[in-house]
């Protein structure tokens, strides 16, 4: 693979800048694509912001250290970008919607960075809720429990109880100690379960199923409503 020296992003960022700013992109790291969010900092701080442009010739000046190389454009001054990081596991926005982004700060004559300041809460990207665990009856679980204290627990769960997030949680609602729990675990009669708080939706297979009452007469939309509609 090609190393990608003097790949130049160019970010908008959530912030009040009028302009997007310039980044040199890591030589071993693949270029972002379009519309992508980065992290990059901005003065001492760090935000997430999004890649409007990518390529080896929209800084014009002159790179110092790793970042030498000639740009197209006559150099202005010596002068050393900072690095953009790329942010793991976040998919490019798609190219209708990052250009939206673009639109709403034209129309409205603001900063270049407004549209994604609107989208982002504290100029971050929020990141995925963890998985909560619950206290499950794992394989076996009948022979597993010998006592009369632990078959009370598996007798529990047995009968459709909600699903519980701690051990002491667990022990108080059944009325016995964590110890008994604990045992169940070390056994494996109980297991613990991730079951994810956030679905994704795939926004492509939601349908409109709302169905207006007979002899609605329908708006007249214009073609950018039309395409929006669709």
């Amino acid at each position: 693979m090609e190393e990608n020296q003097n790949v130049i992003i160019r970010v908008v960022v959530p912030l009040f800048i009028a302009k997007a700013l310039d980044y040199a992109w890591p030589e071993e790291t693949i270029p972002p694509k379009l519309f992508s969010f980065v992290e990059v900092p901005v003065g001492n701080k760090k935000y997430h912001g999004m890649v409007v442009a990518v390529g080896e010739n929209l800084f014009t000046g002159k790179l110092q250290g790793k970042q030498q190389g000639k740009l197209q454009g006559k150099p202005q001054k010596s002068f050393k970008l900072k690095y953009a990081k790329p942010l793991l596991g976040v998919p490019p926005l798609c190219a209708q919607t990052g250009k939206f982004y673009q639109w709403v700060s034209q129309y409205n004559f603001t900063y270049p960075g407004e549209g994604v300041r609107a989208a982002l809460q504290g100029g971050h990207i929020l990141e995925r809720p963890a998985a909560e665990k619950f206290l499950m009856l794992g394989t076996n679980y009948m022979a597993l429990a010998k006592t009369a204290a632990q078959k009370k627990v598996v007798h529990y769960l047995e009968g459709g109880a909600p699903a519980l997030t701690t051990q002491t949680a667990l022990a108080r609602a059944v009325g016995v100690g964590t110890s008994v729990v604990k045992g169940l675990l070390d056994k494996g009669a109980l297991i613990w379960q991730e079951e994810t708080t956030q679905k994704e939706v795939n926004l492509g297979q939601v349908k409109n199923t709302v169905t207006p009452p007979a002899g609605t007469k329908k708006p007249t939309l214009n073609a950018d409503q039309a395409m929006a509609a669709q």
